[in-house]
């Protein structure tokens, strides 16, 4: 049985306001990425916490920083130890916005790369590093 046969997907949340740039990780996820990935996107950062809060499982939360109401460093502030490592993707070119997300606890920052081929890259190099529930 070959490796990824037995491996469950990786059950991503995404937190972004901005709908198309949810069909965009999408339509990245499923052009190129090999691993299986199971999305779950909400609008909010109040219902991203209320996800996490309950049961759901998740192995990677994709967090965008300019979001309606609770802003993405808000979120992160109350972020807890167990949740799952969280990358922030965001257009902010904001050098203080990077600092200060990685000081909260998000485990890497990543600009939106403008180039379709760069944002595949992007997205897969995230699950890769930090999805893998298969101790990669």
């Amino acid at each position: 049985m070959g490796m990824a046969a037995g491996r469950r997907p990786t059950r991503l949340l995404i937190v972004e306001d901005n709908m198309a740039e949810i069909t965009l990780v999408r339509h990245a996820i499923q052009d190129a990425c090999p691993s299986p990935v199971e999305i779950i996107s909400v609008l909010y950062g109040e219902d991203a916490l209320l996800l996490l809060e309950t049961d759901a499982k998740f192995d990677l939360v994709i967090l965008d920083l300019s979001l309606p109401k609770m802003s993405g460093h808000a979120l992160l502030q109350r972020y807890k130890p167990h949740y799952p490592p969280t990358v922030v993707f965001t257009s902010s070119l904001n050098e203080n916005a990077a600092e200060r997300a990685i000081a909260l606890g998000a485990r890497e920052f990543i600009r939106k790369p403008s180039n379709y081929e760069e944002y595949i890259d992007a997205i897969c190099g995230m699950i890769e590093r930090w999805g893998g529930s298969s101790g990669a």
